[in-house]
C-alpha cells in the first residue's frame, strides 16, 4: 500500500520536471538565436506592420516594445511568430522561416526592447 501512495507523487514529480526541462531548452534555444540575422528577417518580413525600432501602429498593430510584448517569454513570442495571431492580421511565419530564423527574430526583437 505504501508503495502504491509512492508513485503518484514520483509521477507528479516526474511531468512536473519535463515540462520545466522544456521550457528551459525552449528558452535557452531562443537565447542562441542571432539577432544580427534577426534583423535582416526582420527588415524582409516584420518591419512593414511593426516599424523599424518595433514601435508598430498602435492600436491595430502593437509596439514590440511595451510592456506587453516584453513581459511574454521567448517561448511564447516564438509560437506567435510561428502560429501568427488568429484573428488579427499577424500570419504565421512557420512555413517562410526556419525555427533557427525564428529565433534569430525573437533575439532582434529583444534588442529592440533594450
Amino acid at each position: 500500500m505504501k508503495e502504491r501512495l509512492l508513485i503518484i507523487p514520483v509521477f507528479i514529480i516526474g511531468i512536473v520536471l519535463i515540462v520545466f526541462c522544456g521550457t528551459i531548452f525552449t528558452t535557452l534555444a531562443v537565447a542562441a538565436g542571432n539577432a544580427q540575422n534577426g534583423k535582416v528577417l526582420y527588415g524582409k518580413s516584420c518591419v512593414g506592420c511593426h516599424r523599424p525600432k518595433g514601435e508598430g501602429m498602435p492600436p491595430m498593430i502593437p509596439s514590440l516594445r511595451d510592456g506587453r510584448v516584453k513581459q511574454m517569454t521567448d517561448g511564447q513570442l516564438f509560437q506567435k511568430i510561428s502560429k501568427g495571431v488568429p484573428g488579427t492580421g499577424m500570419p504565421p511565419y512557420a512555413d517562410t522561416y526556419s525555427e533557427d530564423q525564428i529565433h534569430d527574430i525573437v533575439s532582434y526583437i529583444r534588442e529592440l526592447q533594450k
